[in-house]
């Protein structure tokens, strides 16, 4: 990771990163290099904080959150809403469904959303779900 940070803003560009993320890449290059601590730090905090920390970066937003979130974090009750793939898979699962009259709520697999944001996330990745 450290060879990552250590890259200028143009070489980031030169491997196919936008302008926006390769400037987000070298600010969190920033502050791990101010503050070494700071970003483990965010491992002991829950999503909300989580959220509000990431926010006060430039280029990271809910979905970045979000992502660290599940992925980085292991918090087990994050659902990004704003993924077009996580709203593309409930669109096909609801097309698939015996008509019911209820959409998928992700709701209903709280505490646990997470996984079902990386079974969606599979189930597309895998062809597990496609247009009826």
């Amino acid at each position: 990771m450290r060879a990552l940070y250590s890259l200028a803003e143009d070489d980031l560009r030169a491997c196919g990163l936008s302008r926006g993320k390769a400037k987000t890449v070298r600010l969190i290059a920033e502050i791990t290099e101010k503050e070494p601590g700071q970003l483990e730090g965010w491992r002991s905090l829950s999503f909300e904080e989580l959220k509000k920390e990431t926010a006060q970066i430039w280029g990271l937003g809910d979905w970045s959150a979000s992502v660290l979130a599940i992925f980085h974090f292991a918090h087990p009750d994050v659902f990004p809403l704003s993924d077009g793939s996580l709203v593309r898979a409930i669109r096909l699962v609801e097309q698939q469904v015996p008509k019911i009259g209820e959409r998928l709520r992700h709701e209903a697999a709280a505490p646990f959303r997470s996984y079902l944001a990386l079974t969606l996330w599979a189930a597309l990745d895998n062809g597990h779900l496609a247009a009826a």
